[in-house]
């Protein structure tokens, strides 16, 4: 529902099934497009940083 461009994706191992969770998450996004980077790539590509700001995501703004 809140999935776009930019958003970064928190996945914790807690259950014996999250791998497999996790597995199945990333070949849907996938399927629809969704292409997986970590989050130094994420924040290069769509944003200027400033060190001590927490970021909930990295959506791209056109300037």
């Amino acid at each position: 529902k809140y999935l776009r461009d930019g958003s970064i994706i928190l996945f914790h191992d807690l259950y014996l099934n999250s791998i497999e969770a996790f597995k199945r998450v990333t070949e849907i996004l996938e399927a629809k497009g969704y292409v997986f980077v970590t989050v130094a790539q994420l924040m290069d590509l769509n944003s200027t940083t400033t060190t001590g700001k927490r970021y909930w995501g990295a959506y791209y703004h056109d300037k």
